[in-house]
């Protein structure tokens, strides 16, 4: 098998890590890929097209992109995870159905997914005797 000495070649999508990391950190904060551009490049228009253009063309981020992104946006949800546990606990307390069912779901006291069926049979006899009516005679109508 002969290979052919060619050199390495990388896609045109390639991005370095510090520029993986940046653009990460702010897709996280909900920047659009204009404002990085802009941020990055305040004063230089052909600068910032092309990074704009960099990040657009970006159709499958990076590994390195995604992985910044998930680690961002899981620290948040860790941060303002007990503002709104406290939250839902004050709502569910209050009687709010929909808060209810969600902390039970949440905290795994609750799975409305499981079928809970019973294997026993329930059986209910009443015996108590029926009541006895005695037959109503004539009565004589009183007006007034």
């Amino acid at each position: 098998m002969v290979v052919a000495n060619l050199p390495a070649t990388t896609s045109k999508n390639a991005i370095s890590d510090e520029f993986a990391d940046l653009i990460g950190a702010q897709i996280a904060k909900g920047k659009m890929p204009m404002e990085i551009a802009r941020k990055l490049y305040p004063e230089d228009r052909k600068g910032r097209l092309r990074t704009y253009m960099r990040i657009r063309r970006l159709n499958d981020p990076p590994e390195r992109v995604s992985r910044r992104v998930m680690e961002d946006v899981k620290i948040a949800m860790l941060v303002g995870l007990g503002p709104a546990t406290r939250a839902l606990t004050a709502r569910a307390g209050r009687g709010r159905v929909d808060a209810v069912k969600l902390l039970y779901e949440a905290s795994g006291f609750h799975n409305p997914k499981i079928k809970h069926e019973h294997s026993g049979e329930i059986r209910v006899k009443v015996s108590a005797p029926r009541p006895q009516f005695e037959d109503i005679t004539d009565a004589d109508v009183v007006e007034e």
